[in-house]
């Protein structure tokens, strides 16, 4: 899926089950078969970036990286930074809210 089709409305429903985070990963600017379709994948994180930080879920733990198909060790190592990150951050605000 082209990181062009992030609709952040996805994203939010993801919080009541527990969402400790998200990585967005998308084609080099200018790169990809949409060629400017990861501009507008930006546009998208940061307007869900803000909504998120309003609701105290934290900007930090919505990452959007530049990875292409040929970069899987970046990609690996991306991941594996990203749950470092959210293991120190702890588990959402969110889980205990909407516990069952």
């Amino acid at each position: 899926m082209c990181s062009r089709a992030v609709d952040p409305l996805y994203v939010i429903k993801t919080l009541p089950a527990g969402t400790d985070g998200l990585l967005i990963g998308g084609c080099h600017p200018g790169d990809g078969h949409y060629q400017r379709s990861n501009y507008r994948a930006r546009l998208v994180v940061d307007t869900l970036k803000n909504i998120l930080s309003q609701v105290s879920f934290g900007e930090d733990r919505v990452w959007l990286r530049w990875i292409s198909a040929g970069e899987g060790s970046f990609f690996a190592d991306t991941v594996t930074e990203m749950v470092e990150h959210l293991k120190e951050k702890g588990p959402s605000p969110f889980r205990e809210l909407w516990a069952v």
